[in-house]
């Protein structure tokens, strides 16, 4: 449970306090002087010296407490920052998926539908690498099984694709349709799956 800091400050000087007055009574009743005004002096000296000390350290817990503090929220901002500049660009990929499964449906051997699979694989590169770097960053390991995914998915189609750029291909081109049709969904499923992981992110607690 994370504590306060007002909570935080009321604490450390409660209990500097309560430590100090402590050390303060047992110095003085548990190593009696010659004069009770000595007495009274030499606990004085010692707990202000316990005091001093204490503040010290209490104000090292409080620094390092602010410090720890303002680090977890920068790092917040910075994964924010990283999850809305992915968001952008994961969220035009499943456009380039649907381009790509209409030309198909056109004429599968085309050149416009080759270029096309070419882009689509250029920015799945592009989104692999930043999905990786943000993992690096977050340490998300929902980020690293979708990424995984992701690649997965893509490869597995482009295996079929090979024979499209053929002249001759060997596959009907009924079941190249009922394949892109499965990959428009696994894709925009898996992209959705990691745009929702991603605006948790976004939206900073």
């Amino acid at each position: 449970m994370k504590i306060s800091i007002p909570a935080l400050l009321l604490s450390t000087a409660v209990s500097i306090c309560i430590f100090t007055i402590l050390t303060f009574v047992v110095v003085w009743l548990g190593f009696p002087a010659e004069k009770p005004q000595d007495s009274f002096k030499d606990a004085l000296d010692f707990s202000g010296g316990i005091f001093a000390g204490s503040t010290t350290f209490g104000a090292a817990v409080i620094a390092a407490h602010l410090f720890n503090d303002w680090k977890e929220q920068h790092n917040k901002s910075v994964l924010a920052h990283e999850a809305k500049e992915l968001h952008k660009l994961l969220i035009e990929f499943p456009l380039s998926i649907i381009e790509y499964d209409l030309l198909l449906k056109e004429r599968y051997s085309s050149p416009s539908f080759i270029e096309k699979l070419d882009d689509i694989i250029k920015k799945n590169q592009y989104n692999v690498i930043n999905l990786n770097n943000f993992y690096n960053l977050s340490g998300d390991k929902k980020i690293l099984d979708y990424t995984t995914k992701l690649s997965h998915r893509i490869k597995r189609h482009l295996e079929l694709s090979d024979d499209l750029t053929t002249n001759n291909p060997s596959v009907p081109i009924e079941e190249v349709h009922v394949e892109v049709e499965n990959f428009k969904s696994d894709i925009i499923f898996i992209i959705n799956s990691i745009i929702t992981i991603l605006q948790g992110y976004i939206f900073i607690k």
